[in-house]
């Protein structure tokens, strides 16, 4: 699995809560993978999939 399906996978399990935050996390996934896929083939894109991916799981780990 790429880093864009990890990335889309937290949107739909967060999605899936009763969480009012949906929406702040819909945005910021479409925009991370926007700059992603503008970025492609260059380290920034990564480190974009990255930083989204571990600020929305960072308050939710156990």
């Amino acid at each position: 699995m790429g880093r864009t399906d990890d990335v889309i996978n937290v949107a739909g399990h967060r999605l899936s809560t009763d969480a009012d935050d949906g929406l702040p996390v819909v945005a910021a996934l479409v925009g991370a993978i926007l700059l992603a896929r503008a970025t492609a083939g260059t380290e920034l894109s990564e480190k974009i999939l990255e930083a989204t991916h571990e600020a929305l799981t960072a308050p939710h780990r156990r």
